[in-house]
């Protein structure tokens, strides 16, 4: 298995060694996640894209705030005609539902259906229990920090720009190199803008 300093390869993840080890453990458990919720979405026929969206929805309502299609459109970068495609896929099987926006009559409000809760639920219950199982040992001082900790990387991920990545050298970068005089950039054989 590769050391956590050298998945990030050399120089590209300045610091600490701890900074390092953690920021890898993220990531790690940011992909165990995705193939846990990967293989729930199989189970129920869902694609990652559906629970992702469902997802968002569901947050969003939690924080007393409301999403429409643009909402979810914008926050996964999909075009209008996915999140169409998206939205209708899973107001057809129930898990979501469309009602006016009571503030603003031509928008659409997305709900998350209450047997897509329940659904949701029985699928995540074992991911739960394992997670309470290895978090209840520990003090709420140090589940505080723990909070912390999460709550301030997620808005580090929020605030992350990735038009700033450096691709140079990389066969996106020549795909999408703005040519002069052009000024878009160039998309590959199979790519949409």
């Amino acid at each position: 298995m590769t050391a956590p300093h050298q998945a990030f390869g050399p120089g590209s993840a300045p610091g600490r060694d701890a900074v390092r080890r953690v920021t890898f453990a993220v990531r790690a458990l940011v992909s165990q996640m995705q193939q846990y919720g990967d293989s729930v979405g199989h189970h129920i026929g869902l694609h990652r894209s559906d629970l992702t969206a469902m997802n968002l929805i569901s947050q969003a309502a939690m924080r007393g705030e409301r999403m429409g299609p643009s909402d979810v459109a914008r926050q996964m970068s999909l075009s209008a005609a996915a999140v169409t495609a998206l939205v209708d896929r899973l107001e057809k099987v129930g898990h979501l539902e469309r009602t006016p926006d009571e503030r603003d009559r031509r928008r659409v409000r997305l709900d998350v259906s209450e047997q897509a809760t329940g659904v949701s639920r029985r699928m995540f219950r074992p991911l739960t229990e394992q997670m309470v199982k290895v978090l209840d040992p520990y003090s709420d001082e140090e589940l505080e920090l723990v909070l912390k900790v999460i709550t301030e990387m997620t808005e580090a991920v929020q605030h992350a720009d990735p038009g700033t990545a450096d691709l140079s050298g990389t066969p996106y970068a020549e795909r999408h190199a703005v040519r002069p005089g052009d000024g878009e950039p160039t998309l590959g054989p199979h790519e949409t803008g």
